[in-house]
């Protein structure tokens, strides 16, 4: 069995809609769900448990549009000082806290 690869790396973007969350890889593409090309499915880690959610895959397959419920738990988290774990099929990424305070203090 392969490890997962490393190399998601999440961005967060603040506009007149609201707060956007993207999920995207360095290289390769991350799977379609179910063969839907538009669509991948996801994980994410809160506190160990875990969440499954299907985000919308960007054309080219290497960038998800995360769900809004999403995007707010992972600030939250953020916010709070918890660490949290994202998989994608064949990729993962550990989330700590490390420079999200000064970051995020230029877009709030």
């Amino acid at each position: 069995m392969e490890s997962p690869r490393t190399g998601i790396e999440i961005s967060l973007t603040r506009a007149s809609y609201g707060i956007r969350g993207t999920a995207s890889v360095r290289c390769g593409v991350i799977p379609a769900y179910q063969g839907n090309s538009g669509e991948a499915i996801a994980t994410i880690f809160f506190e160990g448990k875990p969440t499954h959610f299907i985000a919308a895959r960007m054309e080219g397959g290497q960038v998800l549009l995360l769900p809004e419920e999403i995007t707010l738990r992972m600030l939250e988290a953020l916010k709070s000082d918890q660490p949290f774990v994202l998989y994608l099929d064949g990729y993962e990424t550990y989330v700590t806290t490390r420079r999200f305070c000064s970051a995020w203090n230029h877009i709030k």
